[in-house]
Order: structure tokens, then C-alpha cells, then sequence
């Protein structure tokens, strides 16, 4: 018996055509579906939708309202004195 070479690619039972054209459909639908979260494509045509704008708070009435006297005195600190002494007496120092 002799089958044609390209019949295990055709459509019927004993082919895998319908099941690679899955494949191929599932596999581009899944990357599109990835390529436009990280690309924060969707977020942007959602806020598009939405006519929403991200809200900007004021940062520094924001950031002073919020800041205990202790972490007052810390930032006071940091910013008056010089990155020598910082460096001797602090174990972590960021510029």
C-alpha cells in the first residue's frame, strides 16, 4: 500500500495540518497577547478609552505632609554634612 508522502499533513484523521494550524493560530495569539502587555500597549489604549489621565501628585507637599520629625532630622542631616564624614560615620551612603 502506498500513501502519498504529504497526507500525513492534510486535514483528515490521520493528518496533523488542522493540529499544526492550531499550533501556529495559539502560539501567535499567546505572543501578540505578551508583546502588547510588556509594551504597555494595552494600558495606553485603555487610558484611550477611558479619557483617563495618570493623576501626578505635588511630591514635595505630599512628601512633607507625611514625614515624621525623626526622618525630618535624618534628611536634614544627610543633606548638611559632607560625603566624607557621611562615609565615616554611616555605614551605607547613596548619591
Amino acid at each position: 500500500m502506498h500513501t502519498d508522502p504529504a497526507s500525513f499533513l492534510g486535514w483528515k484523521k490521520a493528518g496533523i495540518g488542522r493540529n499544526l494550524l492550531f499550533l501556529f493560530l495559539v502560539g501567535t495569539t499567546c505572543f501578540l497577547i505578551l508583546f502588547m502587555i510588556e509594551s504597555k500597549i494595552i494600558e495606553r489604549v485603555w487610558y484611550a478609552i477611558t479619557q483617563k489621565t495618570p493623576k501626578i501628585e505635588d511630591g514635595n507637599a505630599m512628601h512633607d505632609s507625611l514625614e515624621d520629625s525623626d526622618v525630618a532630622a535624618e534628611n536634614s542631616r544627610i543633606r548638611n554634612n559632607n560625603l566624607t564624614h557621611l562615609f565615616k560615620s554611616d555605614n551605607v551612603v547613596v548619591q
